[in-house]
């Protein structure tokens, strides 16, 4: 334990801003299925309490380059905002991720990830 500590120390003293107490200790959220929604959401809830707003902010940006709003049109980039809104219990970015799924849209066609993500967004919201 103490060698762990030292090393954490080591690391975090010659690279600033690089590992933090809680990046060691609270591994990120995961959506393990649709069993485990209420799970996920206290997990949320609990290690990052700004979740709500992250996720309207990620679908708002995947809009932007979904449709080409102030910036050059990139479903690939829609599709990556949209799935980090969807890891932050965003069911608009779940449904919206879904839609770029089930029509082939910056990533491969697959319909059945497609209604995954609509199941999801359903349970968030």
């Amino acid at each position: 334990m103490t060698r762990l500590l030292s090393l954490f120390i080591a690391v975090a003293t010659l690279f600033p801003g690089s590992v933090s107490v809680a990046q060691v200790y609270n591994p990120p959220c995961r959506f393990k299925g649709n069993a485990f929604v209420r799970e996920f959401l206290e997990c949320l809830k609990e290690r990052e309490p700004r979740h709500v707003e992250k996720g309207k902010g990620y679908t708002r940006l995947g809009n932007k380059y979904e449709f080409g709003e102030t910036v050059v049109r990139s479903f690939r980039q829609a599709a990556m905002y949209y799935e980090l809104a969807c890891d932050n219990a965003n069911g608009n970015g779940c449904a919206y991720l879904a839609r770029l799924y089930r029509k082939g849209r910056g990533v491969k066609k697959n319909r059945k990830k497609a209604a995954k993500l609509l199941k999801r967004a359903y349970l968030f919201d």
